[in-house]
């Protein structure tokens, strides 16, 4: 193994099989992600995911935009590589927990905290979302740590579970979610869409809405 991080690819590896500089064939997206409550705030941080031909690479983010970086800065960011996703992601996950515990305990008590406070934001965000694929397109009015607005012409059905892809801090985010209910006729600024309560919303979303004014 070499000592540290390759100059070349940024990874840890065998000296013989440097895996190349690793540059994506496909979308980054928004992995694994944990948050937790801090004196300045909700801090989070996560894994970045992408396709680089046949290997898939892992980046570590502390939200929004702060990239790991290899020891040093020599090799650039610090990335993970393996077969497939899961592979690259666990790599990350592991160096994640070789730094202080992070525990996603307070940052549910926030979410539960701000679902009864009712807290919303207003926001606008184009969102792509179905029930099996994410082949409609819609956009965000409200967020909020527990749920969302969601505008679109035609709404689902109450009670209907859907997914969701929506982009924060410059990456893919997967949301997963039930209608709760519909507005299904157009209102002076009150567009037809349908709320969303959110099931187990990933960090990089909670971290996005506690960052929102």
């Amino acid at each position: 193994m070499t000592e540290g991080p390759c100059q070349i690819c940024g990874t840890r590896h065998g000296l013989a099989d440097c895996p190349g500089e690793l540059r994506p064939t496909g979308p980054e997206r928004h992995g694994w992600s944990l948050a937790r409550a801090t004196r300045t705030g909700l801090e989070g941080c996560g894994v970045l995911l992408a396709p680089c031909t046949d290997l898939w690479r892992a980046r570590i983010l502390t939200f929004p935009t702060v990239l790991w970086m290899s020891p040093g800065g020599r090799g650039g960011t610090l990335k993970f590589s393996g077969r497939y996703a899961v592979e690259a992601e666990r790599q990350a996950i592991l160096e994640i927990q070789r730094t202080p515990p992070w525990t996603g305990v307070q940052a549910e008590a926030y979410v539960a905290a701000e679902r009864r406070n009712g807290r919303r934001h207003r926001k606008s965000l184009p969102i792509r979302f179905g029930t099996e694929k994410t082949d409609r397109f819609g956009t965000t009015l409200n967020l909020s740590p527990a749920g969302l607005f969601l505008s679109t012409p035609s709404p689902l059905d109450p009670g209907t579970e859907i997914r969701m892809e929506v982009e924060l801090f410059g990456s893919l985010a997967t949301l997963h979610g039930t209608v709760t209910w519909v507005r299904e006729r157009l209102e002076p600024a009150r567009p037809r869409g349908m709320g969303v309560r959110l099931v187990k919303p990933p960090a990089v979303y909670a971290v996005f809405v506690h960052r929102l004014p």
